[in-house]
C-alpha cells in the first residue's frame, strides 16, 4: 500500500488532479514516514545533525517538486526508485558539504597563496587541485542527469539511423570508429558534441542522446566512485597544507614541534602522490555498447581496435 501511495502521486499530478504544491506535500511527507528507508542516519554524528539533514532533504523535496515531477518518466523507472536516488544524492551532498565546513576555508587559500608566493613554479598540487574541482562539479551534474535520462533496465530500442550508417560499405571505417569511440566516453560528452557529431555524419542527434543517456546509466556506480576518490585527493591535500602552514608558525623554541608537523605533512604528501596516481575509469565495457546499440561485440572490438591503431600512427 505505501509503494502505490506513492507511485500513484506523479500520475495524478500530471493527470492534473493534484497542484505541484499538493504533490510536492505528498512526495516529503512520504519521505517523512519512512525515513528508514531512505537510510539518512548514516555519517551522522549525533541527533542534531540527523535534524539538520533531515530539515535540508525536506526543503528540497518541498521547492523542487514540480522540478522532480516534471523530468520523472515512469517508463524508465518506478518513481519509488526515482526519488530514492534523489535522496541518496541529497544525502551526499550534505555529507561533503557537512565535511567541508569542517576545513579552515582561509587558512587552506592563505597556505595555497603563501605557498604560491614562495616558488618561482606554480606548484603542480595547485594545477592538480584546480583539475580535480573542474571534474567534481562535471561528475556531479552528471551522476544527476543519469538519474532522470535513463535507466539501464529500460527496454531496448533500434536505432535505424545509426544502423545504416554502421552497416554501409559506402561509409569510411574511420567514420564508423569515431561515432563508436564517442560511445566510448559517453560520461564526458554534452549536448554540443552529441550535437557536432549528428552534423558530421549525418546521424539522428535523438538516437546519439538516446545511446549516451543509456550508456550514461551504466556508469552511476563508476562516478560515484570516481567523486569518492577525488573527495580523498582533496582531503589529502588539505591535510598536507594544514600541517605545513601549523609548522611553518612553530618559532625557533619549538623545533621538536615544528619537525614533528613537517613530518606528517610529508606523510599526507605521499598520500597524495600515491592517490594521484591512480586515476579511476569511467568508461563502459564493449560488450555494454554492443548491447545497447544491437551490435555484435566483436564488430565493435574491430572498429574500437581501428581507432587505436589510427590514433598510434598520428
Amino acid at each position: 500500500m505505501v509503494n502505490a501511495y506513492i507511485e500513484e502521486i506523479p500520475k495524478l499530478y500530471k493527470s492534473g488532479k493534484i497542484t505541484s504544491d499538493e504533490a510536492s506535500h505528498r512526495i516529503t511527507t512520504y519521505f517523512l514516514n519512512n525515513k528508514k528507508i531512505f537510510s539518512i542516519s548514516s555519517k551522522c554524528k549525533d541527533s542534531d545533525e540527523l535534524k539538520d539533514k533531515t530539515s535540508e532533504i525536506i526543503l528540497y523535496l518541498l521547492t523542487n517538486g514540480r522540478k522532480i515531477l516534471d523530468h520523472y518518466d515512469s517508463q524508465k523507472a518506478s518513481f519509488f526508485n526515482y526519488l530514492y536516488k534523489i535522496v541518496d544524492n541529497q544525502n551526499k551532498c550534505w555529507t561533503r558539504k557537512k565535511q567541508n565546513e569542517m576545513l579552515d576555508k582561509s587558512i587552506v587559500c592563505g597556505i595555497i597563496k603563501i605557498d604560491n608566493e614562495a616558488r618561482q613554479e606554480p606548484d603542480p598540487q595547485d594545477e592538480c587541485i584546480e583539475n580535480m574541482s573542474r571534474e567534481q562539479k562535471f561528475m556531479q551534474k552528471a551522476v544527476t542527469q543519469s538519474y532522470v535520462l535513463a535507466s539501464p533496465s529500460s527496454p531496448s530500442r533500434k536505432f535505424p539511423v545509426l544502423s545504416t550508417f554502421i552497416k554501409s560499405r559506402n561509409i569510411n571505417p574511420e567514420y564508423k570508429a569515431r561515432v563508436l569511440v564517442s560511445f566510448k566516453n559517453s560520461y564526458s560528452l554534452d549536448d554540443r558534441d552529441i550535437y557536432n557529431l549528428a552534423q558530421d555524419y549525418n546521424l539522428s542527434f535523438l538516437e546519439l542522446t538516446t545511446i549516451v543517456d543509456k550508456i550514461r546509466s551504466l556508469l552511476v556506480d563508476k562516478m560515484y566512485t570516481a567523486q569518492e576518490h577525488l573527495d580523498r585527493q582533496y582531503k589529502f591535500y588539505t591535510t598536507q597544507k594544514n600541517y605545513e602552514q601549523q609548522s611553518s608558525m612553530c618559532d625557533t623554541s619549538s623545533a621538536y614541534k615544528a619537525n614533528e608537523l613537517n613530518q606528517m605533512a610529508q606523510r599526507y604528501k605521499k598520500r597524495w602522490n600515491a592517490h594521484v596516481s591512480q586515476r579511476v575509469r569511467i568508461y563502459p565495457s564493449n560488450r555494454q555498447i554492443a548491447e545497447i546499440i544491437g551490435m555484435k561485440e566483436r564488430t565493435l572490438d574491430y572498429y574500437l581496435n581501428c581507432s587505436w591503431r589510427v590514433i598510434e600512427e598520428k
